[in-house]
């Protein structure tokens, strides 16, 4: 689904930035390798996603997804996405 290919994950632009600030800040590159592991460890991170994508900050998003049965999976994609 286009929802948790594009907008669920950090890409290019996220490790271009994190890339960034550690050519930036020197003491970060002993952190680098961590750093970029815990960018990617966001792809499955319900916390993260609830930053994104919650009832709270996207409630009439969240409202159509529970009346549209095309949507009856978007929890697979949303992870702080829970039907009601």
């Amino acid at each position: 689904m286009i929802i948790g290919k594009f907008f669920t994950t950090p890409k290019r632009a996220g490790k271009a930035v994190l890339q960034a600030l550690i050519d930036e800040f020197p003491d970060l590159k002993s952190y680098s390798i961590k750093l970029h592991h815990e960018l990617g460890e966001l792809t499955t991170s319900r916390a993260y996603h609830a930053s994104l994508y919650s009832r709270e900050i996207t409630p009439r998003g969240f409202a159509l997804f529970d009346e549209l049965p095309e949507s009856h999976n978007m929890g697979r994609y949303l992870l702080a996405y829970e039907r009601p």
